[in-house]
């Protein structure tokens, strides 16, 4: 009975996955990339299709990359459906170990949205996760740009209460 919990905890982690759609003319992909040199630090990116966070079905986490054990890795490409407006919840964050302890060392959070094209392939990151200036980015692979229509939002609650780590 004591692992109930965590049991538990697994399930709703897996539920809150992101479905990406089945045919590729409806696809674009994207690399999320963790910039971080800190050791213990992740980069975590759920997608949405509203700016409140709003869960529903097909969407949650998309990817969780960094430099952590049981972490595979700096760099994890995925494909997102393309067409509409999506809203993409990103958060880095390094941890200290200290006494037996980790503690939050920096936390970075940033919404923004933007429209994937069909086919195309972009990376998304947070520049300087570790500091206050620390800033989004969704470049086009082929261009090595900005998206055009990028557009930042406030981080709010209902993010934070419907953001899957």
């Amino acid at each position: 009975m004591k692992y109930t919990p965590v049991f538990l905890m697994l399930l709703a982690g897996c539920s809150a996955k992101y479905a990406p759609p089945k045919t590729a003319e409806t696809t674009a992909t994207i690399k999320v990339k963790h910039l971080s040199e800190h050791r213990n630090s992740t980069t975590t990116v759920n997608v949405f299709d509203n700016q409140t966070c709003t869960p529903k079905p097909g969407y949650g986490r998309l990817a969780l990359v960094g430099d952590k054990v049981f972490i595979p890795g700096k760099e994890k490409t995925v494909t997102v459906a393309a067409g509409n407006e999506s809203y993409f919840f990103l958060k880095a964050s390094g941890y200290k170990h200290l006494s037996g302890s980790y503690y939050i060392d920096y936390r970075c959070r940033h919404l923004v949205s933007f429209k994937p094209v069909a086919g195309e392939k972009y990376e998304i990151f947070i520049e300087n996760p570790e500091h206050a200036n620390c800033k989004a980015y969704v470049l086009n692979q082929r261009t090595n740009e900005s998206v055009d229509d990028l557009v930042s939002h406030e981080v709010t609650q209902s993010c934070w209460d419907n953001y899957v780590y």
